[in-house]
Protein backbone atom coordinates (compact mmCIF):
# COMPACT_ATOMS: atom_id res chain seq x y z
CA UNK A 1 0.00 0.00 0.00
CA UNK A 2 1.82 3.44 -1.16
CA UNK A 3 1.48 6.86 1.12
CA UNK A 4 -1.57 8.45 1.07
CA UNK A 5 -1.05 12.59 0.55
CA UNK A 6 -2.27 14.94 2.94
CA UNK A 7 -4.95 16.06 -0.26
CA UNK A 8 -6.25 12.28 -0.22
CA UNK A 9 -6.65 12.22 3.40
CA UNK A 10 -8.33 15.37 3.50
CA UNK A 11 -11.17 14.34 0.85
CA UNK A 12 -11.26 10.69 2.61
CA UNK A 13 -12.11 12.67 6.09
CA UNK A 14 -14.62 15.09 4.87
CA UNK A 15 -16.36 11.62 3.51
CA UNK A 16 -16.34 10.14 6.63
CA UNK A 17 -17.37 13.05 8.67
CA UNK A 18 -21.13 12.63 7.60
CA UNK A 19 -22.40 15.07 9.39
CA UNK A 20 -20.49 17.78 8.79
CA UNK A 21 -18.98 18.60 11.99
CA UNK A 22 -15.26 18.89 11.40
CA UNK A 23 -14.40 16.15 13.49
CA UNK A 24 -15.00 12.46 13.36
CA UNK A 25 -17.17 11.14 16.20
CA UNK A 26 -17.31 7.92 17.58
CA UNK A 27 -20.32 6.61 15.34
CA UNK A 28 -18.58 7.51 12.37
CA UNK A 29 -15.01 6.16 12.49
CA UNK A 30 -17.64 2.64 13.94
CA UNK A 31 -18.91 3.09 10.46
CA UNK A 32 -15.26 2.94 9.05
CA UNK A 33 -13.98 0.34 11.05
CA UNK A 34 -16.99 -2.42 9.65
CA UNK A 35 -15.12 -1.74 6.26
CA UNK A 36 -13.97 -5.58 5.71
CA UNK A 37 -10.25 -4.87 3.79
CA UNK A 38 -10.03 -8.68 4.54
CA UNK A 39 -6.98 -8.20 7.09
CA UNK A 40 -9.47 -6.44 9.58
CA UNK A 41 -12.90 -7.83 10.53
CA UNK A 42 -15.22 -6.01 12.99
CA UNK A 43 -18.73 -6.87 14.43
CA UNK A 44 -20.88 -3.87 14.65
CA UNK A 45 -19.99 -4.39 18.67
CA UNK A 46 -16.48 -5.00 18.69
CA UNK A 47 -16.34 -1.96 15.66
CA UNK A 48 -18.44 0.32 18.04
CA UNK A 49 -16.06 -0.72 21.06
CA UNK A 50 -12.62 -0.36 19.01
CA UNK A 51 -14.11 2.94 17.77
CA UNK A 52 -14.56 4.28 21.59
CA UNK A 53 -10.72 2.83 22.39
CA UNK A 54 -9.37 4.83 19.34
CA UNK A 55 -11.64 8.13 20.25
CA UNK A 56 -10.12 7.87 23.74
CA UNK A 57 -6.40 7.31 22.43
CA UNK A 58 -6.47 9.93 19.48
CA UNK A 59 -8.99 12.97 20.77
CA UNK A 60 -5.97 15.79 22.00
CA UNK A 61 -8.72 17.76 22.48
CA UNK A 62 -11.20 15.86 25.02
CA UNK A 63 -14.09 16.39 22.75
CA UNK A 64 -14.79 12.82 22.05
CA UNK A 65 -14.25 12.76 18.21
CA UNK A 66 -11.36 12.87 15.81
CA UNK A 67 -10.05 16.26 14.39
CA UNK A 68 -8.09 16.11 10.86
CA UNK A 69 -4.83 16.37 12.35
CA UNK A 70 -5.75 13.66 15.10
CA UNK A 71 -7.22 11.60 12.25
CA UNK A 72 -4.03 11.67 10.44
CA UNK A 73 -2.46 10.20 13.79
CA UNK A 74 -5.35 7.63 13.61
CA UNK A 75 -4.35 7.03 9.79
CA UNK A 76 -0.74 6.38 11.15
CA UNK A 77 -1.39 3.80 13.72
CA UNK A 78 -3.15 2.17 10.81
CA UNK A 79 -0.17 2.26 8.83
CA UNK A 80 1.71 0.65 11.27
CA UNK A 81 -0.69 -2.23 12.54
CA UNK A 82 -0.10 -3.07 8.60
CA UNK A 83 3.93 -3.06 9.05
CA UNK A 84 2.87 -5.82 11.89
CA UNK A 85 0.70 -8.21 10.05
CA UNK A 86 1.56 -7.32 5.99
CA UNK A 87 -2.03 -5.78 5.47
CA UNK A 88 -2.76 -3.17 4.07
CA UNK A 89 -5.42 -1.65 6.61
CA UNK A 90 -5.65 1.83 5.14
CA UNK A 91 -7.07 0.36 2.03
CA UNK A 92 -10.44 1.58 4.32
CA UNK A 93 -9.03 5.49 3.73
CA UNK A 94 -7.51 4.79 0.68
CA UNK A 95 -10.58 3.23 -1.24
CA UNK A 96 -12.66 6.23 -0.84
CA UNK A 97 -10.21 9.00 -1.20
CA UNK A 98 -9.42 7.35 -4.75
CA UNK A 99 -12.36 9.46 -6.76
CA UNK A 100 -13.80 8.38 -9.74
CA UNK A 101 -13.33 4.58 -8.80
CA UNK A 102 -16.17 2.97 -9.62
CA UNK A 103 -18.43 1.27 -6.55
CA UNK A 104 -17.60 -2.22 -7.71
CA UNK A 105 -14.16 -1.72 -7.94
CA UNK A 106 -14.29 -0.46 -4.21
CA UNK A 107 -16.07 -3.47 -3.22
CA UNK A 108 -13.28 -5.37 -4.89
CA UNK A 109 -10.46 -4.02 -2.41
CA UNK A 110 -12.19 -3.62 0.35
CA UNK A 111 -14.50 -0.70 0.84
CA UNK A 112 -18.14 -0.79 0.59
CA UNK A 113 -18.83 -4.45 1.55
CA UNK A 114 -21.63 -2.97 3.50
CA UNK A 115 -23.58 -2.25 0.38
CA UNK A 116 -25.33 -4.31 -1.78
CA UNK A 117 -23.70 -5.90 -4.17
CA UNK A 118 -26.93 -6.17 -6.78
CA UNK A 119 -26.85 -2.26 -6.67
CA UNK A 120 -23.12 -2.14 -6.88
CA UNK A 121 -22.95 -4.68 -10.07
CA UNK A 122 -25.48 -1.72 -11.83
CA UNK A 123 -22.99 0.67 -11.76
CA UNK A 124 -20.41 -1.56 -13.54
CA UNK A 125 -19.62 -1.38 -17.17
CA UNK A 126 -18.24 -4.89 -17.20
CA UNK A 127 -17.56 -7.72 -14.76
CA UNK A 128 -14.45 -8.45 -16.71
CA UNK A 129 -12.80 -4.58 -16.22
CA UNK A 130 -9.85 -4.00 -14.54
CA UNK A 131 -8.36 -1.97 -11.66
CA UNK A 132 -5.99 0.96 -11.75
CA UNK A 133 -3.53 -2.07 -10.91
CA UNK A 134 -3.97 -4.10 -13.65
CA UNK A 135 -6.23 -6.74 -11.61
CA UNK A 136 -9.50 -8.14 -12.71
CA UNK A 137 -12.49 -7.15 -10.55
CA UNK A 138 -12.83 -10.69 -10.21
CA UNK A 139 -8.97 -11.40 -9.27
CA UNK A 140 -9.18 -8.29 -6.21
CA UNK A 141 -12.07 -9.84 -5.10
CA UNK A 142 -10.75 -13.10 -4.96
CA UNK A 143 -7.40 -11.71 -3.24
CA UNK A 144 -9.45 -10.09 -0.44
CA UNK A 145 -11.72 -13.32 0.28
CA UNK A 146 -14.85 -11.10 -1.01
CA UNK A 147 -17.03 -14.40 -1.37
CA UNK A 148 -20.16 -12.88 -1.95
CA UNK A 149 -18.95 -10.49 -4.53
CA UNK A 150 -16.85 -13.16 -6.15
CA UNK A 151 -20.41 -15.47 -6.51
CA UNK A 152 -21.73 -12.41 -8.25
CA UNK A 153 -19.62 -11.89 -10.55
CA UNK A 154 -19.15 -15.55 -11.65
CA UNK A 155 -22.60 -15.79 -11.64
CA UNK A 156 -22.78 -12.67 -14.16
CA UNK A 157 -20.06 -14.27 -16.52
CA UNK A 158 -16.98 -13.34 -15.03
CA UNK A 159 -13.79 -14.54 -16.60
CA UNK A 160 -12.71 -17.10 -14.47
CA UNK A 161 -9.38 -17.15 -15.51
CA UNK A 162 -8.44 -13.24 -15.63
CA UNK A 163 -5.88 -12.64 -12.83
CA UNK A 164 -3.82 -10.17 -11.55
CA UNK A 165 -1.07 -8.03 -14.08
CA UNK A 166 1.93 -10.51 -13.11
CA UNK A 167 -0.51 -13.21 -14.75
CA UNK A 168 -1.56 -15.31 -11.44
CA UNK A 169 -5.00 -16.31 -11.63
CA UNK A 170 -8.12 -16.00 -9.74
CA UNK A 171 -7.89 -19.93 -8.61
CA UNK A 172 -4.26 -19.19 -7.45
CA UNK A 173 -4.66 -16.68 -5.51
CA UNK A 174 -7.67 -18.20 -3.71
CA UNK A 175 -5.94 -21.05 -3.08
CA UNK A 176 -2.71 -19.43 -1.76
CA UNK A 177 -4.89 -17.45 0.97
CA UNK A 178 -6.76 -20.65 1.64
CA UNK A 179 -9.98 -19.55 0.92
CA UNK A 180 -11.96 -22.46 0.60
CA UNK A 181 -15.63 -21.06 -0.66
CA UNK A 182 -13.90 -18.96 -3.15
CA UNK A 183 -11.73 -21.93 -4.04
CA UNK A 184 -14.84 -23.70 -4.48
CA UNK A 185 -16.53 -21.04 -5.87
CA UNK A 186 -14.52 -20.78 -9.23
CA UNK A 187 -14.13 -24.43 -9.68
CA UNK A 188 -18.01 -24.39 -9.88
CA UNK A 189 -17.89 -21.93 -12.44
CA UNK A 190 -15.37 -23.59 -14.65
CA UNK A 191 -11.83 -22.72 -13.38
CA UNK A 192 -9.16 -25.68 -14.38
CA UNK A 193 -7.25 -26.77 -11.21
CA UNK A 194 -4.12 -27.36 -13.26
CA UNK A 195 -4.03 -24.74 -15.89
CA UNK A 196 -1.01 -22.90 -16.52
CA UNK A 197 -1.20 -19.11 -15.74
CA UNK A 198 0.42 -16.44 -17.61
CA UNK A 199 3.93 -17.11 -15.38
CA UNK A 200 3.95 -20.74 -16.33
CA UNK A 201 2.95 -22.07 -13.13
CA UNK A 202 -0.31 -24.35 -12.01
CA UNK A 203 -1.63 -23.41 -8.55
CA UNK A 204 -0.08 -26.24 -7.17
CA UNK A 205 3.37 -24.97 -7.98
CA UNK A 206 3.09 -21.74 -7.21
CA UNK A 207 1.83 -22.70 -3.43
CA UNK A 208 4.90 -25.21 -3.40
CA UNK A 209 6.61 -22.48 -3.81
CA UNK A 210 5.55 -19.93 -1.45
CA UNK A 211 5.18 -22.89 0.92
CA UNK A 212 1.02 -21.64 1.15
CA UNK A 213 0.19 -25.17 3.16
CA UNK A 214 -3.44 -25.07 3.61
CA UNK A 215 -3.36 -24.47 0.07
CA UNK A 216 -1.88 -27.45 -1.23
CA UNK A 217 -4.02 -28.93 0.88
CA UNK A 218 -6.90 -27.50 -0.78
CA UNK A 219 -5.73 -28.12 -4.20
CA UNK A 220 -4.59 -31.59 -3.57
CA UNK A 221 -8.22 -32.26 -1.89
CA UNK A 222 -9.83 -31.25 -5.05
CA UNK A 223 -8.05 -33.48 -7.70
CA UNK A 224 -5.10 -30.63 -8.49
CA UNK A 225 -1.81 -33.67 -10.27
CA UNK A 226 0.55 -33.68 -7.59
CA UNK A 227 2.85 -34.23 -10.77
CA UNK A 228 1.82 -31.72 -12.85
CA UNK A 229 4.57 -29.33 -13.56
CA UNK A 230 5.52 -25.58 -14.14
CA UNK A 231 6.48 -24.32 -17.61
CA UNK A 232 9.99 -24.90 -16.83
CA UNK A 233 9.30 -28.51 -15.94
CA UNK A 234 9.83 -28.73 -12.05
CA UNK A 235 7.35 -30.45 -10.59
CA UNK A 236 5.37 -29.97 -7.15
CA UNK A 237 7.52 -32.34 -5.46
CA UNK A 238 10.76 -30.71 -6.84
CA UNK A 239 9.57 -27.41 -6.33
CA UNK A 240 8.66 -27.64 -2.27
CA UNK A 241 11.92 -29.02 -1.60
CA UNK A 242 13.87 -26.78 -3.11
CA UNK A 243 12.58 -24.08 -1.60
CA UNK A 244 12.54 -25.39 1.36
CA UNK A 245 8.91 -25.95 2.26
CA UNK A 246 9.28 -29.37 2.86
CA UNK A 247 5.81 -29.19 5.13
CA UNK A 248 4.16 -29.81 2.04
CA UNK A 249 6.10 -32.83 0.90
CA UNK A 250 4.13 -35.14 2.98
CA UNK A 251 0.83 -34.05 1.44
CA UNK A 252 2.03 -34.57 -2.04
CA UNK A 253 3.65 -38.26 -1.44
CA UNK A 254 0.63 -39.30 0.11
CA UNK A 255 -1.73 -38.16 -2.91
CA UNK A 256 0.81 -40.14 -5.44
CA UNK A 257 3.39 -37.16 -6.34
CA UNK A 258 6.69 -39.73 -7.97
CA UNK A 259 9.36 -38.84 -5.84
CA UNK A 260 12.23 -39.87 -9.48
CA UNK A 261 10.48 -37.29 -12.11
CA UNK A 262 13.94 -35.17 -12.42
CA UNK A 263 13.61 -31.91 -13.06
CA UNK A 264 14.85 -30.70 -16.47
CA UNK A 265 18.01 -28.02 -16.66
CA UNK A 266 19.30 -26.11 -15.53
CA UNK A 267 18.37 -27.99 -12.19
CA UNK A 268 18.28 -31.23 -13.57
CA UNK A 269 17.88 -33.38 -10.31
CA UNK A 270 15.39 -35.58 -8.15
CA UNK A 271 14.11 -34.17 -5.16
CA UNK A 272 16.16 -36.79 -2.95
CA UNK A 273 19.35 -34.80 -4.62
CA UNK A 274 18.30 -31.91 -3.09
CA UNK A 275 16.85 -32.41 0.45
CA UNK A 276 20.46 -34.43 0.71
CA UNK A 277 22.48 -31.24 -0.20
CA UNK A 278 20.23 -29.11 1.82
CA UNK A 279 20.76 -31.81 4.98
CA UNK A 280 17.32 -32.36 4.91
CA UNK A 281 17.08 -35.62 7.10
CA UNK A 282 13.71 -36.21 7.50
CA UNK A 283 12.58 -34.72 4.02
CA UNK A 284 15.19 -37.43 2.31
CA UNK A 285 13.75 -40.44 4.65
CA UNK A 286 10.29 -39.34 4.20
CA UNK A 287 11.23 -39.53 -0.17
CA UNK A 288 13.26 -42.76 0.39
CA UNK A 289 10.17 -44.72 2.35
CA UNK A 290 8.22 -43.17 -1.09
CA UNK A 291 10.57 -45.14 -3.14
CA UNK A 292 12.87 -42.91 -4.38
CA UNK A 293 16.21 -43.91 -6.36
CA UNK A 294 19.24 -43.83 -3.53
CA UNK A 295 21.50 -43.51 -6.62
CA UNK A 296 19.70 -41.40 -8.84
CA UNK A 297 22.36 -38.80 -10.37
CA UNK A 298 22.26 -35.41 -12.00
CA UNK A 299 23.67 -34.56 -15.34
CA UNK A 300 26.74 -34.39 -13.60
CA UNK A 301 27.20 -37.67 -12.45
CA UNK A 302 26.70 -36.42 -8.94
CA UNK A 303 24.65 -39.01 -6.46
CA UNK A 304 22.60 -37.59 -3.53
CA UNK A 305 25.02 -39.19 -1.23
CA UNK A 306 27.73 -37.46 -3.21
CA UNK A 307 25.91 -33.91 -2.45
CA UNK A 308 25.61 -34.72 0.77
CA UNK A 309 29.14 -35.58 1.66
CA UNK A 310 30.40 -32.80 0.16
CA UNK A 311 28.41 -30.49 2.45
CA UNK A 312 28.88 -32.58 5.21
CA UNK A 313 25.88 -33.74 6.28
CA UNK A 314 26.68 -36.79 8.39
CA UNK A 315 23.37 -38.23 9.42
CA UNK A 316 21.67 -37.97 5.85
CA UNK A 317 25.05 -39.66 4.35
CA UNK A 318 24.25 -42.39 7.25
CA UNK A 319 20.49 -42.45 6.20
CA UNK A 320 21.79 -43.11 2.75
CA UNK A 321 24.31 -45.69 3.09
CA UNK A 322 21.67 -47.33 5.00
CA UNK A 323 19.31 -47.39 2.61
CA UNK A 324 21.93 -48.87 0.39
CA UNK A 325 23.30 -45.73 -1.55
CA UNK A 326 26.65 -46.75 -3.24
CA UNK A 327 29.64 -45.50 -1.83
CA UNK A 328 32.04 -45.68 -4.86
CA UNK A 329 29.35 -43.57 -7.26
CA UNK A 330 31.37 -40.74 -8.70
CA UNK A 331 30.77 -38.26 -10.46
CA UNK A 332 31.54 -37.63 -14.60
CA UNK A 333 35.10 -36.34 -13.33
CA UNK A 334 35.45 -39.48 -11.62
CA UNK A 335 34.98 -37.67 -8.16
CA UNK A 336 33.26 -39.52 -5.62
CA UNK A 337 31.96 -38.74 -2.26
CA UNK A 338 34.97 -39.77 -0.01
CA UNK A 339 36.75 -37.81 -2.19
CA UNK A 340 34.72 -34.89 -1.84
CA UNK A 341 34.03 -35.28 2.19
CA UNK A 342 38.26 -35.15 2.36
CA UNK A 343 38.85 -32.19 0.33
CA UNK A 344 36.10 -30.27 2.44
CA UNK A 345 37.44 -31.88 5.81
CA UNK A 346 34.37 -33.14 7.01
CA UNK A 347 35.56 -35.79 9.00
CA UNK A 348 32.58 -37.45 10.29
CA UNK A 349 31.47 -38.02 7.02
CA UNK A 350 35.01 -39.83 5.99
CA UNK A 351 34.69 -42.32 8.89
CA UNK A 352 31.04 -42.53 7.82
CA UNK A 353 32.17 -43.40 4.09
CA UNK A 354 35.42 -44.99 5.84
CA UNK A 355 33.06 -47.20 7.90
CA UNK A 356 30.89 -48.52 4.26
CA UNK A 357 33.90 -49.49 2.19
CA UNK A 358 34.62 -46.59 -0.18
CA UNK A 359 38.10 -47.38 -1.44
CA UNK A 360 40.91 -45.55 0.21
CA UNK A 361 43.30 -46.10 -2.21
CA UNK A 362 42.74 -46.89 -6.07
CA UNK A 363 41.72 -43.99 -7.77
CA UNK A 364 40.55 -43.49 -11.29
CA UNK A 365 43.14 -42.80 -13.69
CA UNK A 366 46.18 -43.33 -11.40
CA UNK A 367 44.95 -40.01 -9.27
CA UNK A 368 46.04 -39.51 -6.32
CA UNK A 369 44.61 -41.04 -3.17
CA UNK A 370 41.82 -39.54 -0.94
CA UNK A 371 44.62 -39.44 1.74
CA UNK A 372 46.73 -37.32 -0.75
CA UNK A 373 43.37 -34.66 -0.94
CA UNK A 374 43.66 -34.88 2.49
CA UNK A 375 47.11 -33.94 3.40
CA UNK A 376 47.24 -31.74 -0.23
CA UNK A 377 44.37 -29.65 1.70
CA UNK A 378 45.75 -29.74 5.16
CA UNK A 379 42.89 -31.80 7.23
CA UNK A 380 44.37 -32.99 10.08
CA UNK A 381 41.00 -35.06 11.37
CA UNK A 382 40.72 -36.49 8.40
CA UNK A 383 44.24 -37.94 7.66
CA UNK A 384 43.90 -39.47 11.58
CA UNK A 385 40.73 -41.23 10.14
CA UNK A 386 41.97 -42.24 6.93
CA UNK A 387 45.36 -43.77 8.50
CA UNK A 388 43.33 -45.76 11.38
CA UNK A 389 41.14 -46.93 8.50
CA UNK A 390 44.31 -48.07 6.32
CA UNK A 391 45.34 -45.78 3.63
CA UNK A 392 48.06 -46.62 1.89
CA UNK A 393 51.23 -43.80 3.29
CA UNK A 394 53.11 -44.97 -0.28
CA UNK A 395 50.12 -44.57 -2.60
CA UNK A 396 51.93 -43.15 -5.56
CA UNK A 397 49.40 -40.86 -8.11
CA UNK A 398 50.87 -42.36 -11.68
CA UNK A 399 49.13 -39.41 -13.37
CA UNK A 400 50.12 -36.57 -10.78
CA UNK A 401 54.29 -36.87 -11.24
CA UNK A 402 54.04 -40.16 -8.61
CA UNK A 403 52.76 -37.77 -5.93
CA UNK A 404 52.30 -39.60 -2.52
CA UNK A 405 50.59 -38.19 0.68
CA UNK A 406 53.97 -37.10 2.35
CA UNK A 407 54.82 -35.00 -1.13
CA UNK A 408 51.03 -33.21 -1.00
CA UNK A 409 51.25 -32.43 2.86
CA UNK A 410 55.12 -31.30 2.78
CA UNK A 411 54.55 -28.92 -0.74
CA UNK A 412 51.75 -27.42 0.95
CA UNK A 413 53.93 -26.93 4.20
CA UNK A 414 50.89 -29.05 6.70
CA UNK A 415 53.74 -29.17 9.46
CA UNK A 416 51.20 -31.06 11.79
CA UNK A 417 49.61 -33.64 8.37
CA UNK A 418 53.54 -34.35 8.18
CA UNK A 419 54.21 -35.39 11.54
CA UNK A 420 51.05 -37.52 11.70
CA UNK A 421 52.59 -39.37 8.25
CA UNK A 422 55.62 -40.34 9.59
CA UNK A 423 54.89 -41.19 13.15
CA UNK A 424 52.18 -43.61 11.42
CA UNK A 425 55.22 -44.92 9.33
CA UNK A 426 57.96 -45.16 12.31
CA UNK A 427 61.18 -44.29 12.08
CA UNK A 428 62.15 -47.80 10.78
CA UNK A 429 60.67 -47.41 7.56
CA UNK A 430 60.43 -43.66 7.16
CA UNK A 431 63.26 -43.07 5.86
CA UNK A 432 62.30 -45.45 2.60
CA UNK A 433 58.69 -43.25 2.86
CA UNK A 434 61.23 -39.97 3.00
CA UNK A 435 63.32 -41.23 -0.14
CA UNK A 436 60.35 -41.80 -2.35
CA UNK A 437 60.88 -38.89 -5.20
CA UNK A 438 58.74 -37.37 -7.84
CA UNK A 439 59.12 -38.44 -11.51
CA UNK A 440 61.61 -35.08 -11.71
CA UNK A 441 63.61 -36.53 -8.49
CA UNK A 442 62.42 -34.52 -6.33
CA UNK A 443 62.24 -35.84 -2.55
CA UNK A 444 59.98 -34.42 0.57
CA UNK A 445 63.07 -33.42 1.56
CA UNK A 446 63.57 -31.27 -1.75
CA UNK A 447 60.42 -30.04 -2.01
CA UNK A 448 60.03 -28.58 1.30
CA UNK A 449 63.84 -26.65 1.01
CA UNK A 450 62.73 -25.41 -2.16
CA UNK A 451 59.03 -24.27 -0.47
CA UNK A 452 60.82 -22.95 2.29
CA UNK A 453 59.05 -25.09 5.16
CA UNK A 454 61.76 -25.18 7.84
CA UNK A 455 59.54 -27.04 10.02
CA UNK A 456 58.69 -29.63 8.03
CA UNK A 457 62.62 -30.01 6.89
CA UNK A 458 63.50 -30.38 10.57
CA UNK A 459 60.91 -33.07 11.01
CA UNK A 460 61.74 -35.07 7.71
CA UNK A 461 65.97 -35.06 9.45
CA UNK A 462 64.59 -36.15 12.39
CA UNK A 463 63.29 -39.33 11.21
CA UNK A 464 65.90 -40.00 9.03
CA UNK A 465 65.74 -37.80 5.49
CA UNK A 466 69.06 -38.42 3.21
CA UNK A 467 70.40 -35.10 2.58
CA UNK A 468 72.55 -35.92 -0.11
CA UNK A 469 69.85 -37.15 -2.57
CA UNK A 470 70.06 -35.49 -5.43
CA UNK A 471 66.88 -34.45 -8.21
CA UNK A 472 67.18 -34.95 -11.87
CA UNK A 473 69.37 -32.47 -12.47
CA UNK A 474 71.31 -33.75 -9.74
CA UNK A 475 70.88 -30.81 -7.05
CA UNK A 476 70.60 -31.83 -3.31
CA UNK A 477 69.06 -29.87 -0.39
CA UNK A 478 70.77 -27.82 0.31
CA UNK A 479 71.79 -26.76 -2.91
CA UNK A 480 68.47 -26.02 -3.25
CA UNK A 481 67.75 -24.11 0.23
CA UNK A 482 70.89 -21.96 -0.86
CA UNK A 483 69.85 -21.41 -4.35
CA UNK A 484 66.39 -19.99 -2.89
CA UNK A 485 67.46 -18.20 0.10
CA UNK A 486 66.53 -20.56 2.67
CA UNK A 487 69.52 -19.59 5.48
CA UNK A 488 67.65 -21.22 8.11
CA UNK A 489 67.22 -24.91 6.37
CA UNK A 490 70.82 -24.03 5.13
CA UNK A 491 71.88 -23.74 8.56
CA UNK A 492 69.27 -26.89 9.64
CA UNK A 493 71.50 -29.33 6.51
CA UNK A 494 74.77 -27.78 7.76
CA UNK A 495 74.45 -28.91 11.23
CA UNK A 496 73.77 -32.69 10.44
CA UNK A 497 76.70 -35.10 9.92
CA UNK A 498 76.10 -36.72 6.54
CA UNK A 499 76.12 -33.72 4.77
CA UNK A 500 78.80 -33.57 2.02
CA UNK A 501 81.73 -31.01 3.35
CA UNK A 502 82.72 -29.79 -0.17
CA UNK A 503 79.24 -28.72 -0.78
CA UNK A 504 80.01 -26.21 2.17
CA UNK A 505 82.18 -24.39 -0.53
CA UNK A 506 79.58 -23.06 -2.70
CA UNK A 507 79.65 -19.52 -3.00
CA UNK A 508 77.29 -18.96 -6.10
CA UNK A 509 74.98 -21.67 -7.44
CA UNK A 510 76.06 -23.71 -10.86
CA UNK A 511 75.22 -22.29 -13.76
CA UNK A 512 72.30 -24.33 -14.49
CA UNK A 513 70.81 -23.76 -10.46
CA UNK A 514 67.65 -21.88 -11.82
CA UNK A 515 66.23 -25.12 -13.01
CA UNK A 516 66.69 -26.79 -9.46
CA UNK A 517 63.30 -25.08 -8.25
CA UNK A 518 61.56 -25.54 -11.74
CA UNK A 519 59.40 -28.25 -9.98
CA UNK A 520 56.60 -29.86 -11.69
CA UNK A 521 53.32 -28.32 -10.00
CA UNK A 522 51.24 -31.28 -8.50
CA UNK A 523 47.71 -31.66 -10.52
CA UNK A 524 45.93 -32.77 -7.06
CA UNK A 525 43.79 -29.22 -7.53
CA UNK A 526 42.57 -30.57 -10.76
CA UNK A 527 41.22 -33.56 -9.57
CA UNK A 528 38.58 -31.51 -6.78
CA UNK A 529 34.81 -31.72 -7.63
Amino acid sequence: MSVISEAELRRAFHQFDADGSGSINARELAAVLRIDTGAHSYTEAEATIEAARMIAEFDKDGDNALKFDEFIEWYRELRKQDARDGRAAAARVQAVAISGERALELAAIGSAVTADVSALMSGLTSVDEVTEDGESVLYAACERGETALVQHLVQHGAKVHAGSADGVSPLTISALHGYADIFALLLRYGAKIDRRDRTGSTALCTCCERGAVQGAALLLAHGADPNTTRQDGATPLFICCDNGWLAILPQLLSHGADPNLIAPAPADEAPLSVCASYGELLAASELLEAGANVDARRADGATALFLSSQAGHAPVVRLLLEAGADPEARTRDGVGALQASCEAGHAEVVAELARAGAALDEMPGGGPSVLSVACWEGRTEVVRILLEAGAALDHTATSDHGLTPLHSATWQGHEEVVRLLLKRCGRGAAPLLLARALDDGSTPLLIACEKGHAGVAALQLQYGAAVDAQNGEGFTALMVASQKGRRDIVDMLLQVARAPATIRHYRTPPPHAANVCRLSSPRIASHRP
